[in-house]
């Protein structure tokens, strides 16, 4: 899922448009984002030791979620993989 840029302090949801049903597992849910000035790399969620610079990451029957508690926008370059089972 291309989810382009991370929020600011928010939450930001992209359609993944998957038709998800009782018989949907989840298998894995991750990504990464680029900082394309400094070329600088994360992973999705994201943790760290200081609270406000964790980023969140969900799945729902619609949407793929992203949380941050502070200013993330500069990752302009982020991509979701998604992996499921249908049963």
């Amino acid at each position: 899922i291309k989810f382009v840029a991370l929020p600011n302090a928010g939450t930001k949801t992209v359609a993944h448009g998957i038709t998800v049903n009782i018989g949907t597992t989840w298998i894995q849910v991750t990504g990464c984002a680029t900082e394309p000035a400094g070329l600088i790399g994360i992973n999705i969620p994201y943790s760290s030791d200081t609270a406000n610079d964790r980023i969140e990451l969900w799945v729902d029957n619609t949407n793929v979620n992203i949380t941050t508690a502070s200013d993330w926008s500069a990752y302009t370059r982020c991509y979701i993989l998604l992996e499921w089972l249908k049963f």
